[in-house]
């Protein structure tokens, strides 16, 4: 196996995990982040999107579809992940939008 190879396979093991792993550590709080671990996203419920709807709603959000949008993917890895929702307010934009790409591919990749 060529090293490409072992690479790619790393990538797909990662994305597989959905760990979002952060270009630069990421410091909320007191404490450090090098990524975060959306792999909870696998066992979200019916119930868990409908929470998210009421918090996107309450927040102001209107789309067409919601899990589209950078708010409702940032409720939902705040629903996955148990972070605090003030966790992603503060990440670097890059980072927000690989968020954003991982929950829209949990929805429509099946990544």
């Amino acid at each position: 196996m060529e090293e490409n190879d072992t690479v790619k396979e790393n990538i797909e093991v990662i994305s597989k995990k959905r760990i979002i792993k952060f270009d630069k550590p990421y410091m909320f709080e007191t404490v450090t982040y090098k990524d975060i671990d959306l792999s909870k996203l696998d066992d979200l419920t019916t119930d868990d999107l409908m929470t998210a709807e009421r918090i996107y709603n309450k927040s102001g959000g209107a789309a067409i579809n919601p899990e589209t949008s950078l708010l409702y993917s940032i409720i939902l890895a705040h629903l996955a992940s148990d972070m605090p929702i003030e966790f992603f307010g503060k990440l670097p934009a890059k980072e927000s939008l690989k968020l954003k790409r991982e929950v829209y591919n949990f929805f429509y990749r099946g990544a």
